[in-house]
C-alpha cells in the first residue's frame, strides 16, 4: 500500500520466494522522485540478505558459546573440589559396609539392606566420576579422521540396543568428506552421547526414527565445516528448557536415570575442538542435536 501511495520505504525485512520455490530472507527498498512533467521514477531494490542473516547467527551462537565456556569453566573448578571431597567418605563408608556384609547372623532383610546402600554408594561414586571428567582437561590426542567412520563405528557398537528398542535408523553420510583433525575417541563420546539422548527420548513413542546426517557446509566469509545432525521423534524440547539442557546437572530424565552432565561434556569437548553445538525442534516432532566441526586438514603445532 505504501508503496501504491508513493511512499518511500527503507529496509523492510520479509520472506521472498524465488522461481524453484525456495525461500530467503531480503531487504526491500522503494523510492519514487517525481519529474517536471508530473511522471514519476519509481525504484525498488530487492536485496538478498541470506548471508548477513547467517551471520547475525553465528554472532548470536558465538555470544552464547563465550557464556556457557566461562559459566562452566567456573562450575569445572567447583566441581573438581566437590568430587574429591565426596569421594574420600565414601570410599570408606562403602569399605566398613562390605565389613557389615561379611559379618555372621545377618538376617535376609538387613543384607537387602546392606545391598541397597551399596547400590546407592556406587551411583555416588559414578556421579563423582562424572564431575572429575567434567572439571578434568585431559591433552586431547589429535588424528586425521573421517566423520562418516567415527559415527559408523558408534553405531555398530549401538546396533544391539538400537535393534532391542525397536529404533530404525536413517543414516545420510554425504560422500567425499575431508578427513579433519579430532580427538577420536572424545568425538566418539559426543556422537555415543546424542545418541544415547535420541534414544531415551523416543522411550514410549509409536514411532521411532533415529535419523544421522553429515554434510559439508560453506559459509560466505568463513571457513568451510563439517556438520552432523542426529534427529529423533520423540517428544521434542520444551521452549523453557532449551536454553538450560547443556548446563551442568539439568536433566528431565526421572531420579537415577543420569546425571545430567552428558550434555555439559559434550559441549565441552566441541568447543574444545573449536565447533559448536545446539539443539532445536524438527518436522519430526522431536530433537535434532547439531554439531559443527571446522575443516582442519592438518594438525597445527601447539593448537592443541
Amino acid at each position: 500500500k505504501q508503496m501504491l501511495s508513493g511512499d518511500s520505504l527503507k529496509g523492510v525485512e520479509m520472506e521472498l520466494r524465488k522461481e524453484d520455490g525456495t525461500r530467503f530472507p531480503a531487504e526491500i527498498s522503494f523510492s519514487s522522485d517525481e519529474r517536471s512533467d508530473e511522471s514519476s521514477i519509481r525504484t525498488i531494490i530487492i536485496q538478498d540478505v541470506t548471508e548477513r542473516k547467517l551471520a547475525e547467527r553465528d554472532l548470536l551462537n558465538a555470544r552464547d558459546q563465550l557464556f556457557r565456556s566461562e559459566k562452566l569453566a567456573s562450575i569445572g573448578r567447583l566441581s573438581a573440589g566437590v568430587a574429591h571431597e565426596i569421594l574420600n567418605p565414601i570410599n570408606i563408608i562403602s569399605v566398613e559396609l562390605q565389613i557389615l556384609q561379611t559379618m555372621e547372623n545377618l538376617s535376609p532383610e538387613v543384607l537387602e539392606e546392606l545391598k541397597v546402600c551399596m547400590a546407592q554408594i556406587s551411583r555416588i561414586v559414578a556421579i563423582a566420576e562424572d564431575l572429575k571428567q567434567f572439571s578434568s582437561i585431559p591433552e586431547k590426542k589429535m588424528i586425521m579422521s573421517d566423520i562418516n567412520g567415527v559415527i559408523a563405528r558408534v553405531l555398530t557398537l549401538y546396533a544391539t540396543q538400537l535393534k532391542i528398542e525397536g529404533i530404525e535408523t536413517e543414516v545420510q553420510y554425504q560422500p567425499d568428506l575431508p578427513v579433519i583433525a579430532m580427538d577420536r575417541e572424545k568425538i566418539e563420546q559426543v556422537i555415543l552421547n546424542l545418541i544415547t539422548n535420541a534414544v531415551a527420548a523416543m522411550e514410549g513413542e509409536e514411532i521411532k526414527v533415529l535419523r544421522i546426517t553429515t554434510e559439508r557446509e560453506t559459509m560466505f566469509g568463513k571457513n568451510d565445516q563439517l556438520k552432523i545432525m542426529i534427529a529423533d521423534t520423540g517428544m521434542g524440547i520444551k521452549s523453557e528448557h532449551m536454553s538450560k539442557i547443556f548446563d551442568p546437572f539439568f536433566t528431565t530424565k526421572g531420579e537415577g536415570k543420569g546425571t545430567g552432565l552428558g550434555l555439559s561434556i559434550s559441549y565441552g569437548i566441541i568447543h574444545d575442538h573449536g565447533g559448536s553445538i545446539w539443539a532445536e525442534n524438527n518436522e519430526l516432532g522431536g530433537a535434532s542435536f547439531c554439531v559443527r566441526l571446522p575443516v582442519k586438514t592438518d594438525i597445527e603445532k601447539n593448537q592443541y
